[in-house]
């Protein structure tokens, strides 16, 4: 999806949960609904995400450092 030429859309109502978060990532333009929910569930049990999930998801959002 990254590659594509044209403009991408993606509309996030409910979950958008590994695979689907991260094809929402590489889109042009993300709309969520409010009660939307979006997570990488992979990065809990150990696993990177495979689409670069967190290489998108750190360009947009920034990094988010956690207080001790």
């Amino acid at each position: 999806m990254s590659a594509y030429r044209g403009v991408s859309i993606a509309v996030i109502n409910g979950y958008a949960m590994g695979g689907g978060l991260e094809c929402a990532l590489a889109c042009d333009i993300r709309i969520a609904e409010a009660h939307a929910q979006m997570a990488l569930p992979e990065t809990g049990v150990g696993l990177l995400p495979c689409a670069g999930g967190t290489q998108n998801l750190t360009a947009l959002v920034g990094e988010v450092g956690q207080s001790a």
